[in-house]
């Protein structure tokens, strides 16, 4: 896994990216899929199997080679292909947190969440301390570690809010 997903667990988008790395990657494997997207290999099986439910894609699977031979009738081929351009942009660009730069909202302020802080969930009120993050406004997304477990997971900036803020009470 080179880096992990940039959209959170359930996001639409994971879809799209595992979807876009089939249809660019000449001989795409299990192994190179995962690779291009940053999710393991289970996420990815999982997100293939979605693809044929929910959106009707077809994907052939032949001696370890994933093609796609319809893309159904609800996902556009250049749209998935934008959702991994998105992700790679988050991994490469000034956009990614980890590397240092700023974050940016749609008006283009400075995002109210910063790298290595801790934050607490809203809902639950657990610590988290923030790792890197790529989006803006309503798309922003964190990696955060969990203080308590060390769990990784992304979330989205909304979720988040500063520990000593006196609006936040238990939920």
């Amino acid at each position: 896994m080179t880096a992990p997903a940039s959209y959170p667990k359930g996001d639409f988008r994971r879809m799209l990216t595992v979807l876009a790395a089939i249809s660019s990657t000449q001989g795409a494997t299990l192994t190179m899929i995962a690779s291009a997207t940053g999710l393991s290999n289970k996420t990815v099986m999982d997100l293939i199997k979605q693809a044929d439910q929910q959106a009707g894609v077809k994907i052939q699977k032949a001696k370890g080679i994933y093609n796609i031979t319809d893309w159904g009738p609800a996902i556009n081929k250049d749209g998935a292909a934008l959702a991994e351009k998105e992700l790679l942009n988050c991994r490469s660009s000034g956009r990614t947190l980890g590397l240092g730069y700023s974050l940016l909202n749609k008006s283009g302020v400075a995002s109210r969440i910063k790298p290595d802080t801790e934050y607490r969930f809203i809902k639950s009120g657990s610590l988290v301390r923030t790792l890197d993050g790529c989006g803006h406004g309503d798309n922003e997304t964190w990696t955060v570690e969990r203080v308590d477990t060390k769990k990784k997971m992304t979330v989205y900036a909304a979720s988040l809010i500063d520990p000593e803020d006196p609006s936040w009470t238990p939920g």
